[in-house]
């Protein structure tokens, strides 16, 4: 009785192109990328726009197990992975199936993947995550310097950014997500550093601005613009960028102050002249300049925080200073000659409140009432303390 001998494709096609009936034997590629897979509760993973990390320095084999699987494994190619976890074989003979094997280790249990292969097919696994073994200990997932996957952001006189990271290797509690992480905290000190040295305001009250951070009733609002985390071996590294207005960033600094019942001390403040108002007036006339002026009650708690906000945004204190005849009369039967002959002519209500104004005539020698355009009237601006930042001088 003669034997029978079963030839699998993979060799039948060998044979043919060791006889020349195959003239050239078809190859393919099989690349991917090792991952690890992180240990963290999935809720708090949902929370971020995750960002990978491979593996480096594993060696990847590429082979098949013998006697239709059920043998032992037996290795054809090997390379290693690379900064960034990629492994590729290129150049290997077709066969209908394949093994990616690689073997246990001391942080990782064994991975064995089974692939099937068309002939000439290029072949790209994606990522393929590797397993923790159960109580491994803290471990980085690279022993080199990780690129932030938030990338750069630069500030400017309008918008300021900051960046924080941290490492997190157990699922906090639910009432911890509402206190500010120390990523988060770090991004908000940047913001405030970077404001402080761009306006030069005194570098004293720079750590108890950086309190106020901490205190929930004085908030501060920003925008999240980059949210990620790199998952590693017991847990993982959050990155996060922030964005605050040069508007939302003065509420807070006025906010604090307030807080901290101090008043905010600039670099440069606006410099009120000590004129009465028909002189003010005289000076509008001849010069062709225009008058800014704050009305406020004296010992006011309201007028010092107009007064506070308005200093703080130093690119229009500049202005105002340059260009401007400032006034700021309080609310005072003692000021005769400068409030009360300044409401009279502009029917003061409420306060404390802004006004700019110029005057079109010789208030000397024509009546002062027809001598003064009001350009801009903001009464009761605590009320509304908005109308300060869009307020346009």
């Amino acid at each position: 009785m003669s034997k029978k001998f079963i030839i699998s494709e993979n060799d039948k096609r060998h044979i043919m192109s060791l006889y020349g009936i195959l003239s050239e034997e078809t190859t393919n590629t099989i690349s991917g990328r090792l991952i690890t897979e992180t240990s963290l509760d999935a809720y708090l993973l949902s929370m971020y726009e995750t960002y990978t990390v491979g593996i480096k320095d594993v060696n990847v084999s590429l082979g098949y197990f013998e006697n239709d699987g059920s043998g032992s494994f037996k290795k054809l190619y090997g390379v290693k992975t690379d900064e960034d976890g990629n492994f590729k074989f290129e150049g290997v003979p077709f066969r209908s199936e394949y093994v990616i094997f690689i073997p246990e280790t001391d942080t990782f249990d064994r991975l064995i993947k089974k692939l099937t292969i068309k002939e000439g097919q290029d072949l790209n696994l994606g990522d393929i995550k590797v397993t923790p073994k159960e109580g491994v200990e803290y471990m980085k997932p690279q022993d080199v310097e990780i690129e932030d996957p938030c990338g750069d952001y630069e500030s400017t006189l309008k918008e300021f950014y900051g960046k924080g990271n941290e490492q997190i290797t157990s699922t906090p509690n639910p009432t911890d997500l509402t206190e500010m992480t120390k990523s988060t905290l770090d991004a908000l000190t940047s913001i405030i550093t970077q404001y402080f040295e761009k306006y030069e305001i005194d570098e004293s009250l720079l750590d108890s601005t950086l309190d106020c951070l901490k205190v929930k009733e004085v908030p501060f609002k920003y925008e999240i613009v980059c949210n990620k985390i790199i998952p590693f071996v017991g847990g993982v590294t959050k990155y996060i960028v922030l964005k605050a207005d040069v508007e939302d960033i003065n509420q807070f600094l006025l906010d604090c102050a307030n807080y901290n019942n101090k008043t905010v001390e600039t670099d440069k403040k606006i410099e009120f002249d000590n004129y009465d108002f028909i002189k003010a007036l005289k000076l509008s006339f001849d010069n062709k300049i225009k008058i800014f002026m704050l009305v406020g009650l004296s010992s006011d708690e309201n007028t010092t925080n107009v007064l506070n906000k308005l200093n703080l945004n130093q690119s229009k204190v500049d202005i105002i200073n340059k260009n401007y005849i400032n006034l700021f009369y309080q609310v005072d039967r003692s000021q005769k000659e400068k409030y009360y002959i300044a409401s009279e002519f502009l029917d003061m209500r409420t306060y404390p409140s802004i006004y700019i104004i110029e005057a079109t005539k010789d208030p000397t020698t024509n009546e002062i009432r027809d001598s003064i355009k009001i350009i801009k009237r903001i009464e009761g601006v605590s009320e509304t303390p908005n109308l300060i930042d869009s307020l346009e001088v």
